[in-house]
């Protein structure tokens, strides 16, 4: 006697859908909507196109800055450039695209970028308030940068300022 075995309509529609669904859209990153950061992860041919497509026309809009450009000193002919994103001059925190080139040729895209960045680019506080607001005794501020940082707590963008210090003397032990 054979035994035959069924398997629930809704099981294979949705097993269908992932088969069908699932190759379109690691083929083909532009379908996808971009809505927050988008982690690019590109050794092949079939992702590294249309990244690369995608993130020369951030470059061209300005949204992405050369920021490095080093020669591999290991691997002859190979060249690795790093990317950051701006948003109206500021620059966008974690944000960095990493594009390793062979003789010219791009072979690999790696990093994070973002879209949508709905943020108001109007600081609630001055330098100085923010500087005051911090726990930081001691040490003297060195430096302070203005940066578009995305909150996954909101899964949105906020306005922050970056404090860049020295340690207090007697930190330095």
């Amino acid at each position: 006697m054979i035994r035959r075995h069924y398997l629930p309509g809704w099981f294979v529609l949705r097993l269908l859908a992932v088969l069908i669904i699932l190759p379109i859209m690691t083929v083909n990153p532009s379908l996808q909507p971009m809505i927050g950061p988008l982690t690019i992860i590109g050794t092949q041919p079939h992702i590294v196109g249309p990244a690369d497509a995608l993130i020369s026309r951030m470059i061209v809009r300005g949204d992405l800055q050369v920021i490095s450009m080093v020669t591999d000193p290991l691997v002859p002919g190979r060249s690795h450039e790093r990317l950051a994103q701006f948003k109206d001059g500021l620059r966008i925190f974690g944000s960095e695209i990493t594009r390793q080139r062979e003789h010219g040729q791009i072979i690999s895209i790696f990093g994070t970028i973002h879209s949508e960045i709905n943020v108001d680019l109007v600081p609630k506080l001055t330098t100085q308030d923010a500087i005051g607001a911090t726990s930081v005794s001691g040490g003297s501020t060195i430096a302070t940068e203005l940066l578009i940082l995305y909150d996954q707590n909101i899964h949105g963008y906020r306005l922050v300022c970056l404090l860049y210090t020295s340690p207090s003397p007697r930190d330095r032990g």
